[in-house]
């Protein structure tokens, strides 16, 4: 029967012979199965900068190898590929350790520039609230700076302790050696809340507001618009809060202030998408013009209010 089943399953006797070579082979394979496997997952799961050039190429030599048909066809490699893989794993280690110290500290850098922001977005948001200063700014900042903060947490792994014997990553951070601090992400959250807190001041410093708020005897309303005018953006935050945020709603609402955005500049700029010297005079009477337009439409849109302002 085994005879006739092997006539039937192979042309020749070199065959049945190759097949039986491969078997053994492969049950020689079969005792380090676990740690060949083990070995390819953990080098599959690295994840390198680019510029690990020299590293990148080491590790899809190494996958290379640890291909089951190149092994099936010489398992006594395995030893000295093991090996191999063992080297490797260690210059990783290193570089990992280094990087993962070196974020570490960039990351807790970031969070010392982050201390104050939490004020900062209050401020914001209380001058926001005020509904006849405009329209809100930097409306996202709040959202971008709570999933900022969560990734500059540093981690807490000592960099010597990291051992990356089970995977490739600090097991607590699970940070690959291609991540990197968010620097400039925080640099533009701080640059552009920045942005909106003065021109929220600037709004706070024109004529009509300055007239309504100084109609207050109020000490500390006083001492707000001293602030207001030295266009000092870091006391404006130590003075907003609730109560002054409050007090300024009830002093606009009782003048009749009310606040219109208005797309005058990107009318002009339509109008005159370039702009020579000759034609200066021209230009600011068309732009008086559309201010005109604007602030007509504004108070037909507002009949009650007392004072009408422009967000451009």
């Amino acid at each position: 029967q085994f005879y006739a089943l092997a006539s039937e399953t192979y042309a020749s006797v070199d065959e049945l012979r190759d097949d039986r070579r491969t078997l053994a082979r492969l049950k020689e394979l079969a005792n380090n199965a676990a740690t060949i496997t083990a070995e390819r997952t953990y080098l599959e799961h690295i994840r390198l900068r680019n510029n690990d050039s020299e590293m990148e190429i080491d590790r899809a030599a190494l996958l290379g190898q640890l291909r089951l048909e190149t092994l099936a066809a010489q398992p006594q490699l395995w030893g000295s590929l093991h090996s191999q893989i063992e080297q490797f794993r260690t210059r990783y280690r290193t570089a990992y350790q280094k990087h993962h110290r070196d974020t570490q500290e960039a990351l807790t850098r970031l969070c010392d520039t982050l201390v104050e922001t939490p004020r900062r977005l209050q401020a914001l948001a209380l001058l926001n609230g005020i509904a006849e200063l405009g329209q809100p700014l930097g409306r996202d900042l709040q959202q971008r700076y709570d999933d900022l903060v969560k990734r500059v947490q540093p981690c807490s792994v000592p960099f010597a302790n990291l051992r990356l014997d089970a995977e490739p990553v600090c097991p607590q951070c699970q940070m690959t050696l291609a991540a990197t601090a968010p620097k400039q992400e925080v640099e533009r959250l701080l640059r552009e809340l920045e942005t909106a807190l003065r021109d929220q001041q600037r709004r706070l410093a024109s004529e009509a507001i300055r007239r309504v708020l100084a109609h207050s005897n109020d000490d500390a309303m006083q001492t707000f618009i001293q602030v207001v005018q030295t266009a000092n953006v870091a006391s404006l935050v130590d003075v907003m809060n609730e109560e002054v945020a409050a007090f300024i709603r009830k002093l606009l609402a009782q003048e009749d202030v009310a606040a219109v955005k208005a797309d005058v500049m990107r009318r002009f700029a339509e109008a005159y998408p370039t702009l020579e010297e000759s034609s200066l005079k021209a230009a600011v009477a068309r732009f008086e013009v559309l201010l005109q337009e604007a602030f007509a439409a504004a108070r037909k849109e507002h009949p009650g209010k007392k004072t009408v302002r422009l967000t451009l």
